[in-house]
C-alpha cells in the first residue's frame, strides 16, 4: 500500500532509525559484531588488494552464498575512489551489496606493519573488512561507528596489535565490542 505515512516514518526522517518493541535486535546490536571464523591474527604480507581478497575468502567460507568476486569489485572500486586507511594503523575497506541479508565483517592483523599509504603516516596493522546490505545503509554507518569506537581507544588498539592468535584477537574484539555496545 502506498500513500500512508505514519508518525514513526516522520520521526525516523527527522532523527534516524527508531527501534520499537517489534524490531528484532541484530546480533551486532548486542556486541556480536565479529565472527570467530572471520578473524585472522596473521595476515599474509602483500598489498591492500591481497588483504581484501584474503579477508573476503574468510567471509566466503563463513557464507558460501557470498559472491566474493562481486564483493571484491564493489570494495575495490570504492577503495580506488577513497582509500580506506583511516589512520592509527587501521584500514576499513567496505562496500554495500544488494541482496546481502546481514552485515559481514572480517578482521585481519598484520604481525608487522604494512606499508600502505595512510593519512597520518602510521603503517597499517589492523584491517576491518565490512560488507553491508545496500538496502539498509544505516547499518553500515553504525558498524563503522562501532569500529571507530574500538580503534580510537588506544589501549584496545594496542592490545589488538599484540594479539598473536586468531582466538586471542577474536576474544579481544568480542570483549571490547560487548563492553562498548552496552
Amino acid at each position: 500500500m502506498s500513500g500512508i505515512l505514519t508518525l514513526e516514518d516522520i520521526v525516523e526522517e527527522l532523527i534516524g532509525e527508531v527501534h520499537d518493541e517489534f524490531d528484532k535486535p541484530s546480533s551486532w546490536d548486542s556486541g556480536g559484531l565479529f565472527s570467530r571464523s572471520a578473524v585472522e591474527a596473521n595476515l599474509p604480507t602483500g598489498d591492500r588488494r591481497t588483504a581484501v581478497r584474503h579477508l573476503l575468502a574468510k567471509l566466503k567460507a563463513l557464507r558460501p552464498s557470498l559472491d566474493a568476486e562481486g564483493a571484491f569489485t564493489a570494495v575495490w572500486d570504492r577503495e580506488l575512489k577513497f582509500a580506506s586507511a583511516v589512520g592509527r594503523g587501521v584500514m576499513v575497506p567496505h562496500a554495500r551489496l544488494s541482496g546481502l541479508g546481514e552485515p559481514l565483517i572480517a578482521v585481519g592483523r598484520y604481525a608487522k606493519p604494512a606499508p600502505f599509504p595512510t593519512p597520518d603516516g602510521v603503517a597499517v596493522r589492523l584491517v576491518f573488512l565490512v560488507l553491508s546490505p545496500a538496502e539498509t545503509p544505516i547499518i553500515q554507518l553504525k558498524i563503522l561507528q562501532r569500529i571507530a569506537s574500538l580503534v580510537t581507544n588506544e589501549n584496545i588498539r594496542r592490545k589488538l596489535w599484540r594479539a598473536k592468535t586468531d582466538e586471542a584477537l577474536f576474544t579481544l574484539l568480542s570483549t571490547a565490542d560487548t563492553l562498548l555496545a552496552s
